[in-house]
């Protein structure tokens, strides 16, 4: 079995093209495909820790005047 590089599907291993989405699959997925683009690199982490001892993490990245706050449990 493998799986389909489109839609993540499984195929036997027989199979020339997926029977999902009809690409096609093992050597021939590679012709025309352009290379995978290494991941962006994420900006290293920050701290502040809060006067009730709370710590806080924080990136920073981009520009800009607003900050975007997200809040993660």
């Amino acid at each position: 079995m493998r799986a389909c590089w489109i839609c993540r599907s499984t195929q036997p291993a027989s199979a020339r093209f997926c029977s999902q989405c009809g690409v096609p699959l093992g050597h021939l997925a590679t012709v025309g495909v352009p290379p995978a683009a290494p991941a962006p690199a994420s900006p290293p982490l920050r701290y502040h820790s809060t006067r009730v001892g709370l710590r806080l993490a924080y990136a920073l990245t981009g520009h800009g005047s607003e900050p975007l706050v997200i809040l993660d449990s």
